[in-house]
């Protein structure tokens, strides 16, 4: 024998249609400062196959993908402490001291901060 539905009232119906939650916002950490964002709010490095690393605005492209806060401070912070050498998981060194300053330019030449 199967079961009856019990019709709902036109009230109840929008009281559940409020509950609805208006969508997901994923978290990220920034690999600098650790401090957890929305995903918008960051921005994302990208390493491809090639082990060049470069910038992805879209936040679409393929490889390990990392993000950092849009301040100055965890950019640099990123480049002078080897922390893309980790975080990339690379063999290699990505920066070293004086290669620091063209380092910058290369992975976030496109962004202003």
């Amino acid at each position: 024998m199967a079961r009856r539905r019990r019709a709902r009232s036109p009230s109840s119906r929008r009281k559940m249609r409020k509950r609805v939650s208006r969508g997901h916002v994923p978290i990220r950490s920034c690999a600098a400062c650790g401090a957890k964002r929305p995903k918008r709010e960051l921005i994302r490095l990208v390493m491809n196959k090639e082990g060049e690393i470069f910038t992805d605005l879209k936040m679409t492209a393929g490889g390990r993908g990392v993000y950092v806060c849009d301040s100055q401070q965890c950019k640099e912070r990123l480049l002078r402490h080897k922390r893309l050498q980790r975080v990339f998981r690379s063999e290699h060194p990505v920066s070293s001291g004086n290669e620091n300053a063209s380092q910058y330019t290369k992975v976030f030449g496109g962004v202003n901060g």
